[in-house]
């Protein structure tokens, strides 16, 4: 049979006591080390953190930097390609017989920032750039049209490969 031990009421409080006080010695010894360390915190607004290269942030549309027309050739791949139904193009044919895009549209809200129709266009019209900052407080100005998406270029970035792993000796 087993022997069970009987503690009074008196002894329980004592000893609940006890480990109050120890918990807080605990918890204010760990306070008090972390005080004299050196701090961690980055101030976010005025410091910003360096982004990796392939980061996916908002995407922009490309116009060409020397004559201002866009790189766009109206091809729908990225509407196909885009998971979540987010670009709205509409294109006409013009005088010279080449697709002209009239409108190139996205909800930045809906987009998931998959960059799909970056990866997909042939001309490498469509860019992901490091802006992530798209926060805003109504929703109508999370559509953006291929004028404010508008980035001016030299020439298009096509997908740029990672660069590959240094091997240290």
């Amino acid at each position: 049979m087993q022997k069970v031990e009987r503690v009074s009421a008196t002894g329980k409080y004592f000893k609940d006591l006890f480990d109050g006080i120890v918990a807080i010695y605990k918890g204010m010894r760990l306070t008090f080390i972390y005080m004299f360390a050196p701090k961690v915190t980055e101030i976010y607004p005025d410091v910003k953190r360096p982004l990796p290269q392939r980061f996916r942030g908002r995407f922009a549309f490309l116009y060409d930097k020397e004559d201002g027309h866009m790189l766009c050739i109206g091809c729908y791949a990225c509407v196909k390609v885009c998971p979540p139904q987010t670009i709205v193009l509409e294109t006409h044919k013009g005088e010279d017989k080449k697709i002209k895009v009239d409108k190139y549209d996205i909800n930045i809200g809906e987009c998931i920032s998959c960059s799909n129709c970056v990866e997909v266009c042939p001309v490498g019209a469509l860019e992901m750039t490091h802006e992530f900052e798209t926060a805003t407080f109504e929703q109508s100005d999370l559509f953006y049209d291929m004028h404010k998406l508008a980035k001016y270029v030299e020439k298009p970035n096509m997908y740029i490969p990672p660069e590959p792993p240094k091997i240290k000796k």
